[in-house]
């Protein structure tokens, strides 16, 4: 009858490669195109949100859109320094006004209704914050790359979680 097939994809393109290191979207691209080839198939992305993708979900959303792919998102909950709810506030903000936009095709709630109560109560864990950026950092420099590529907007807070 129907199939539904999940696949578990957290950021688009080059986004995706940084995250799901050393994941190539082309492949990803081929076996999206050989599934929507099949009758009775239908595709759902599972993407874990953390805050290595928050800010880049709305392209990998435009994607989906496109594609005729529904979206289910999930909750990074460990490691804890991976959490969205670790972003300064004013990102969260931003990824706030950026996903509330996708509210109506993808009916996430969970996520926005976390969000905004973090921007609400101005909550961030600024302690797991400064780890995430020392681990990244040092994962970045084992595998030659840089998060400021997808993520240019995290080096003003970069910077102050180096002087903390």
């Amino acid at each position: 009858e129907k199939v539904e097939v999940h696949l578990s994809i957290d950021a688009y393109d080059k986004d995706n490669h940084y995250i799901r290191y050393p994941a190539e979207w082309s492949l990803i691209e081929s076996t999206v195109t050989k599934l929507k080839k099949i009758p009775n198939v239908n595709l759902c992305l599972n993407t874990v949100v953390s805050n290595l993708n928050l800010l880049v979900l709305p392209t990998l959303f435009d994607w989906a859109i496109k594609n005729n792919i529904s979206v289910h998102l999930t909750t990074l909950f460990y490691p804890e320094i991976y959490r969205y709810t670790n972003l300064p506030q004013k990102l969260l903000t931003k990824s706030l006004n950026e996903i509330s936009k996708y509210s109506e095709k993808f009916n996430e709630e969970h996520i926005l209704n976390q969000i905004t109560a973090l921007v609400n109560h101005n909550i961030s864990n600024l302690d797991l914050w400064e780890d995430f950026c020392i681990e990244v950092s040092q994962r970045d420099n084992y595998r030659n790359n840089s998060i400021f590529k997808i993520l240019p907007q995290l080096t003003e807070y970069w910077t102050d979680a180096k002087k903390a």
